[in-house]
Parts: C-alpha cells; sequence; structure tokens
C-alpha cells in the first residue's frame, strides 16, 4: 500500500472503524472457513477495524493481524485484545505459518504489477492445503479515487495474475454487494484460492 493510501487510513480511521467495524460477513466467512477447523492459525491481512479478527477468535482459531496504517492497527489491537502488527503485507515473511489467510478489502490497494509478488509471499506463509481469501471491488478501474490508491478486478483481469503458475488452485469466484449503509451498489468480488497440500 502506498504512503497516501495509508495516510487517508491514519486521517480517517475513526470513521473508517465506525462504518466497517459491526458489518455482517457470516456469508463470506463460511465461504473461508470450509477447510480450517477450530484451533486453526489464520493471518488477517489489512484487518482494519479488526471486526474479522474478532470473529476469527471468538470461533477458537489462532490470530495474527496485520495493517500498515498505524492508527487503526492502534484501534484495532483496542477492541480484539491482542496487537496488531503495523506492517504492509510487503513487508511479512512468514513460511508455511497459517492454514487460512483472510485479505477482505486490503489487496484491493496494491498495484496490479505488483500483485503477483503479494500472492507468491501469501503462498509461502500458507501451510500446505490452507486457504487465501481476497475480496476486491469488481470493476475495471486503476488509479486514485476518493484519496486512495485501487485496483479494480474482474474474472478475466484476477485471471491475468497466472494464480496457478504461483501455486494456488481456484476453489470458488463468488460475488456479493457491500453491506455497508448506502454501499449496495458496489459489487465486492470475493475469491478463494487454495495452496495444494504436496504431502
Amino acid at each position: 500500500m502506498d504512503l497516501k493510501t495509508v495516510e487517508y487510513y491514519n486521517d480517517h480511521a475513526i470513521e473508517y472503524y465506525n462504518s466497517t467495524c459491526d458489518v455482517d460477513m457470516r456469508d463470506l466467512y463460511k465461504l473461508f472457513e470450509v477447510n480450517l477447523t477450530n484451533g486453526d492459525s489464520i493471518l488477517d491481512v489489512g484487518c482494519g477495524s479488526g471486526r474479522d479478527s474478532y470473529y476469527f477468535l471468538r470461533s477458537g482459531y489462532s490470530v495474527t493481524a496485520i495493517d500498515p496504517s498505524k492508527e487503526l492497527a492502534r484501534l484495532a489491537s483496542e477492541r480484539i485484545g491482542i496487537e496488531v502488527i503495523n506492517t504492509p503485507i510487503q513487508a511479512i515473511n512468514f513460511t508455511s505459518q497459517f492454514k487460512g489467510i483472510w485479505a477482505c478489502a486490503s489487496l484491493l490497494h496494491i498495484p496490479f504489477l505488483e500483485m503477483p509478488a503479494v500472492l507468491r509471499k501469501l503462498h509461502e506463509a500458507l501451510e500446505d492445503g490452507g486457504t487465501l481469501f481476497i475480496s476486491l471491488k469488481k470493476g475495471d478501474y486503476e488509479g486514485y479515487r476518493n484519496g486512495r490508491y485501487f485496483c479494480d478486478y474482474d474474472v478475466p483481469k484476477f485471471e491475468q495474475l497466472h494464480y496457478t503458475d504461483i501455486g494456488y488452485q481456484l476453489v470458488n469466484y463468488q460475488e456479493s454487494l457491500d453491506k455497508r449503509p448506502g454501499r449496495n451498489q458496489a459489487v465486492w468480488l470475493n475469491i478463494v484460492l487454495r495452496k495444494p497440500n504436496y504431502k
């Protein structure tokens, strides 16, 4: 995530927290949790308000949460009761540590040309047989919008990332409407990928 986008979230942290912390994500959790069991380790990438980490912790998972915004990391830490690591996704160095990686509305700030490197980092962080969930805004725009950098996707554009060459298998594509008040015209592309079990 570029510095301008990080600063936007630092400057609007409370507003963003309040607008996202109570959104009902149960339908998407179900997509993600199919191959997870109680006690599995999850990495929440760009945890924002901590909404999803809070759910995962209460559901019995072991959670590591990261966010590049210092202010959102602080607010999320207070909410979920564990320290959120203040770091961008590009800086992580995990190896086969997580059964699930949840990247909800976070990788949409990564430029298209940088996404393959990010997907490789996440693939390395997953255990064999692990699941990666990604949600992206549906569309074809890339650039700054409302003070932040966005890269929108449709299925053909996501396929151009050649995720199978990185080592992922596609589990599911699913579209959903934004559940925040006044945002129900926005469409999200939800993608579930799997790292094969090589054992």
